[in-house]
Parts: structure tokens; sequence; C-alpha cells
């Protein structure tokens, strides 16, 4: 489920790497604390990952040399028109260990005044989500 897009700027001499993880069905759980527990601790080892080769006394001089394993940031991609409870529980939680970015599917599909309301409305939630 993991792919690896590459890009290279030819101008600039730097080649960017992108790994997509994509995470489906990860709602069909009933046990949601489970999944949740299984992405933070991903990114949790990825990070611990890097650290171990920035301590390492064996490294590179150059990093940039290194793969960074790291997770940088999250898309999560929300319904247009209403969120889950569960979908709420699950962005906080990975919100609190990498940069996540909601993103709404079918947006288009919603007015200009429907979108800026549901985005409010979620970034509300995501500020204050032991509210109802």
């Amino acid at each position: 489920l993991c792919s690896t897009i590459s890009w290279r700027d030819d101008d600039d001499r730097v080649i960017w790497v992108y790994k997509i993880q994509d995470t489906p069905g990860y709602g069909d759980d009933l046990n949601v604390d489970r999944s949740i527990s299984q992405l933070t601790a991903y990114i949790e080892e990825q990070n611990i990952k890097w650290l171990g080769l920035e301590q390492s006394r064996d490294r590179k001089d150059d990093l940039t040399e290194v793969e960074d394993p790291r997770v940088d940031i999250c898309l999560f991609a929300i319904p247009p028109h209403r969120m889950r409870a569960l979908d709420l529980k699950v962005m906080y939680e990975l919100g609190r260990h990498v940069p996540l970015v909601p993103v709404v599917t079918k947006a288009d599909t919603m007015s200009v005044r429907e979108a800026s309301t549901y985005r409010n409305d979620v970034a509300t939630k995501l500020s204050n989500p032991m509210l109802p």
C-alpha cells in the first residue's frame, strides 16, 4: 500500500522523493484505538529510526544522501457534508504526532457557502475535540 513518487528538478539538481501510504478501511475496525495506535506507532518508529541515523557514529557526513523515513505530513480525506466522530478522533490523535491537513473529498459538490461553513466546522471540532 506504500507507493513512492520521485520528481527531479534539473534546474536545482534536486530529487524529491515522496512516499504515499494509503490506509483503506482504517475505520472498519470496531476498535478504533487499535487503528490509531498502529498509525501513531508507525510515525514514531520512523522518527526514532531517523534519530538513530542522526546520532550514529558511523553516519555519513551528508545526511541528504540518506533516505529520510520520517512522515512529513498526513493528508486526511474526509467526506463532504458530514464528519464522523471516528474521523475526528483519528485526525486529532494523528495531528498530535504529525502535521495533518484535512482534505474534503468531492468538495466541488458543495456550494461556496457550504464549503466555508464545513471548513470552519471541521477547524472548530479539531481545536475542541471533546465538544459534541
